[in-house]
């Protein structure tokens, strides 16, 4: 049976913005906001639970709380998040920064007694809300590379149940200008009985190195059929591949498929970095 496909995908590069009692500033005080990684981005075993900011490839930028609230949590593990701060927002939600070079005198003075206490570098501690109240702009920590191979500040929102929300969407957008690219579509059986081009064997449109042109033709099929697609989106000059935000799919002007990148949950996810 042949079919004619109509294959249509949609792609942004960020939600709509959360609205805030409170203002959210920058996490850094450098003019440039270029993303090395976004929400969602694909590791190995994992999904990227925040933002990577580029810190022009130095440590010791000054690190600062988003909104008002308290320090909920401190962290050091040798891999991971290395050295890692927990805000607890009055707007309820939770800010992780990580990859640390240092933190702020009050709290490398609390972290360096319990080392001691416990005979023991790697350490996790717990605080009730409002023992370590901060301001917003207060200096948290200084950026570095802790836990992994180069210097940029890992940053996370979580929602009130500490579950990851892309930040780009809740009021950390950076700008975007360059529209995704998508340089290959793959059809794939999805059947043991399913037919594409009159074969079992995935068939590819598309060099994965140029856009793909605006008219693909007709695919001949037969039986349930899986799309998968090479897509290439980045935010800024520095060109560093991330992750689209959003991914629709038509079939004849009806919608099939709507995907977002908002939320993720530690089940997906490797959880020694909680």
């Amino acid at each position: 049976m042949r079919t004619i496909i109509l294959l249509l995908i949609l792609l942004s590069t960020t939600g709509t913005l959360e609205a805030k009692d409170q203002p959210l500033r920058w996490p850094l005080d450098l003019k440039t906001r270029y993303l090395t990684s976004n929400f969602m981005e694909h590791r190995p075993g994992r999904f990227h639970a925040g933002l990577d900011l580029k810190t022009q490839s130095r440590s010791g930028f000054p690190v600062r709380a988003v909104t008002d609230g308290w320090i909920s949590r401190v962290r050091l593990t040798p891999g991971g998040y290395g050295k890692a701060v927990y805000l607890k927002g009055n707007d309820g939600h939770t800010y992780v920064y990580a990859h640390l070079e240092r933190l702020s005198d009050p709290l490398r003075e609390l972290v360096e007694r319990a080392q001691q206490q416990r005979g023991r570098w790697d350490i996790a501690l717990q605080f009730p809300a409002g023992r370590h109240s901060v301001r917003s702009g207060d200096v948290l920590a200084l950026s570095g590379q802790s836990g992994t191979g180069g210097p940029h500040l890992h940053f996370e929102v979580r929602d009130k149940t500490n579950r990851p929300v892309d930040p780009q969407a809740h009021g950390f957008a950076v700008p975007d200008t360059i529209a995704p690219v998508i340089q290959r579509i793959r059809a794939h059986p999805a059947s043991p009985e399913s037919r594409v081009e009159g074969t079992r064997l995935a068939h590819a449109a598309g060099d994965g190195n140029t856009a793909l042109p605006a008219d693909l033709g007709t695919l001949a099929v037969h039986g349930p059929i899986a799309f998968s697609a090479q897509v290439v989106e980045m935010s800024d000059i520095r060109k560093h591949r991330l992750e689209p935000w959003r991914l629709q799919v038509t079939l004849n002007d009806s919608l099939v498929f709507d995907s977002r990148n908002e939320r993720l949950a530690f089940s997906q996810n490797d959880r020694a970095l909680l």
